[in-house]
């Protein structure tokens, strides 16, 4: 989901500075179980709340969203009745215009927040919202806890983006049909495929493309976290950590760069070489599409998406949201045709296997602060 969250990856050459120190296991900066709040818990642990909504809504404020912007608001109606609302000042006018991404977030959101929910004793009666500011209702009813439960809460707890590392070995068959099947409406192009090489070409396109757009640089500035001391008072966006920028190279972002430096010629740069290598790697591209542009066929696709990204870690599979081409006019006209697709796309994925899953490290806010 991230395209506009990683259309840069910035400062790739620090990057390989820590890792030429060895200092890449050093990591530094703020993380999320630095913070408190968040009212989950892993299998094993104590309730982290004593109202059972309010935890599994944290567990839903751990779903994936475009920037890490969060765009999520939830109004309580009563004592199992939540009403989902899309959060204005967390849009991304410059790259997500139509608010498509937003609402793909939001879709994702609600994935989180059905699994949750079911894991922890309820069903969760979803009911999109055709137009309007509220975009969903959830109807909560108890029930009997799932069985898995333990597996399913750890899955969304330890969900999480992996830039780097993805190997260029094939997908098994078998892998690549489990993703397609988990996706719904998806279609897998594995590496070396006219489909994969057009992906992987736009992608940088779309990045460089990205990169001279003034409008969309000072977006992404607005939402990277450089200084812990931003990090920790939002507690959303792009940090070093989340980056995968550790380290020495961590070290030096957080203490040198600002905002202004996203804004430079060397910034943006970079950030076209790190897509650059980004887009070459791993072993293909998965796409997920919806039937239309609605905003109930992109909460759909939204929780489509949620849902394929906590099965990733048990396979050992990582998945990187580089969908930069949908957001570019240039690059997005025409791209059902050209890749053979059915529907409306939503999602470019770049897939390969890792032989580390790295810990989550994304922050996250309370939900004392989205919840009404």
């Amino acid at each position: 989901m991230t395209g506009a969250m990683d259309r840069r990856a910035a400062i790739g050459r620090f990057g390989a500075l820590a890792l030429v120190t060895g200092a890449a296991a050093a990591c530094g900066g703020v993380r999320r179980d630095d913070l408190p709040g968040l009212l989950v818990a892993t299998a094993g642990e104590p309730a982290a709340a004593d109202d059972p909504v309010v935890r599994v809504l944290g567990y839903a404020a751990l779903a994936s969203s475009a920037h890490n912007s969060q765009p999520w608001r939830v109004r309580r109606e009563g004592a199992d009745r939540l009403v989902l609302l899309g959060d204005p000042a967390r849009r991304l006018p410059a790259v997500d215009p139509t608010d498509r991404e937003f609402t793909l977030s939001l879709g994702a959101f609600l994935e989180n927040l059905a699994q949750a929910g079911e894991a922890l004793g309820f069903d969760a009666a979803v009911t999109p919202i055709a137009a309007g500011d509220a975009v969903a209702t959830v109807q909560l009813t108890p029930r009997a806890p799932r069985a898995d439960a333990p597996a399913v809460l750890e899955a969304i707890h330890r969900r999480r983006t992996v830039r780097s590392g993805h190997a260029e070995t094939p997908l098994s068959a078998t892998d690549a049909r489990t993703l397609v099947a988990t996706g719904g409406r998806a279609e897998w192009f594995g590496r070396g495929t006219a489909a994969a090489t057009r992906l992987r070409d736009g992608t940088i396109e779309a990045n460089r493309l990205q990169a001279a757009r003034d409008d969309a640089q000072r977006e992404l500035a607005e939402w990277i976290r450089f200084k812990d001391a931003d990090a920790r008072a939002k507690r959303d966006g792009l940090t070093p950590a989340s980056m995968e920028i550790n380290g020495v190279a961590g070290w030096w972002v957080r203490s040198r760069y600002t905002a202004a430096t996203v804004m430079t010629p060397g910034f943006r740069q970079r950030g076209v070489e790190m897509a650059t290598t980004q887009a070459g790697a791993g072993g293909g591209w998965l796409v997920l599409t919806s039937a239309d542009g609605s905003r109930e066929a992109l909460l759909d696709a939204g929780r489509r998406y949620q849902r394929l990204l906590l099965r990733l870690r048990a396979l050992g599979i990582a998945a990187h949201p580089m969908t930069q081409m949908l957001e570019e006019p240039e690059t997005r006209a025409g791209l059902e045709g050209v890749l053979g697709v059915d529907g409306t796309l939503q999602f470019l994925l770049r897939v390969g296997y890792v032989n580390r899953y790295p810990e989550p490290v994304s922050l996250r806010r309370p939900v004392e602060w989205f919840l009404a």
